[in-house]
């Protein structure tokens, strides 16, 4: 859902005052009073009071940090799915994220956020990349799929996912969030069964096949056990906290 809130005021006047200066920033992408209907797959919704079209990742990354600077509330709009746009309007600015690069580079695939999930899965296979398959017909953009961990039929971006450029506020700075899988044993589990699991364990991570495997998937070294294991696990889960409520996820 993307709400509303009171307009911010700058120096006793409204957004309207700012809006030079985003047309100084964006010439050709700032319209005022524009429907947001058309930009929805539910074809639905008011107007925002500006919306700011971005094409290209550096310009998503400029437009968040005027925006920011100059105090206005922002919205992110991507596809328009999963999202309903009330009647009365956005006050504020939403960007209209047209960032729509795709580059493959081996062994995987760059997209930008405004890229289209279903149609960038599908390009997957053609280029003979596995993993994204069950996201052929799934709505949405690159972004959103990322933020949602939106999944299908059995899979989920958190099993294809690599990492995710991270734009806060705060830092003004890019944050590299890496993924990865861990096997987790019943809290009942005997010692010698433990024992067992992490020797198996660790002579898979220390096989020639894995390093092949891991090499050509562009997975890094990273293995842990243990303690360790619930540790880094630990330490993983309070960063992504943080992060969620610098970049307002999370309360």
């Amino acid at each position: 859902m993307i709400g509303g809130r009171p307009p911010a005021v700058i120096g006793g006047s409204p957004v309207s005052q700012a809006i030079e200066q985003l047309r100084q920033a964006f010439p050709q992408g700032v319209e005022e009073g524009a429907s947001l209907a058309p930009h929805t797959a539910a074809r639905l919704g008011g107007p925002a009071e500006v919306l700011l079209t971005v094409r290209s990742g550096e310009e998503l990354q400029r437009a968040a940090q005027l925006i920011w600077s100059l105090d206005l509330p922002l919205r992110i709009l991507g596809g328009g799915s999963n999202v309903l746009v009330a009647d009365a309007g956005v006050k504020g600015v939403v960007v209209l994220n047209q960032a729509k690069a795709v580059r493959f580079e081996e062994p995987g695939v760059w997209a930008e956020s405004g890229a289209f999930f279903g149609s960038t899965a599908r390009r997957c296979v053609e280029h003979g990349l596995a993993g994204l398959e069950w996201a052929a017909t799934v709505p949405g953009t690159i972004g959103g799929a990322v933020v949602g961990n939106a999944g299908a039929h059995g899979g989920e971006v958190a099993d294809a996912l690599v990492s995710a450029d991270l734009l806060t506020r705060e830092q003004g700075v890019e944050l590299d969030w890496v993924t990865w899988r861990g096997f987790y044993v019943p809290g009942g589990i005997s010692e010698a069964a433990y024992g067992r699991w992490v020797d198996a364990l660790t002579r898979v991570a220390a096989s020639p096949a894995w390093t092949t495997a891991r090499d050509r998937y562009g997975l890094e070294p990273f293995f842990l056990t243990g303690d360790e294991f619930r540790i880094a696990v630990e330490h993983q889960v309070e960063d992504f906290r943080t992060m969620s409520r610098e970049i307002g996820l999370l309360k």
